[in-house]
């Protein structure tokens, strides 16, 4: 019984710590663009819409396990290691920080796209790989 209520509470804190510092695609791997004063002539951000989608597939993933867990009863998750509530509380709280993930990406990149299809705007350098004697 120790043994199930200390891997239970380590879960329950491993996954608190991940919904605290943003679970999502788009909050880790966007850049924004820089405020006005901090631009150059080139413009360093990400226009690449990738980020949101793989945080709307994120959203729908914890949409379909917070519908199983709602579906299923206490004695399904009888010999579970998360109950059924904070199987729901987790996938409530996923789901959550997936969408604002991917709505701040969407928005992110969407002013990225914008900034730099202004007018004199410098398009981002090529990565030239330098060839090997």
């Amino acid at each position: 019984m120790a043994l199930a209520f200390a891997r239970r509470s380590t879960i329950v804190a491993v996954l608190s710590a991940w919904l605290v510092t943003g679970a999502g695609c788009s909050l880790m791997f966007t850049v924004p663009v820089p405020p006005v004063e901090e631009r150059g002539p080139i413009v360093h951000c990400t226009e690449s819409t990738w980020a949101p989608v793989l945080d709307l597939v994120g959203v729908g993933l914890s949409v379909a396990r917070t519908v199983v867990a709602f579906s299923a009863s206490e004695k399904d998750y009888a010999n579970s290691l998360l109950s059924r509530n904070v199987n729901i509380m987790v996938g409530i709280g996923l789901g959550a920080s997936f969408a604002t993930s991917s709505m701040i990406g969407f928005r992110s990149t969407a002013e990225c796209r914008q900034v730099r299809a202004r007018p004199g705007a410098a398009p981002e350098p090529a990565v030239v790989p330098t060839p090997t004697p």
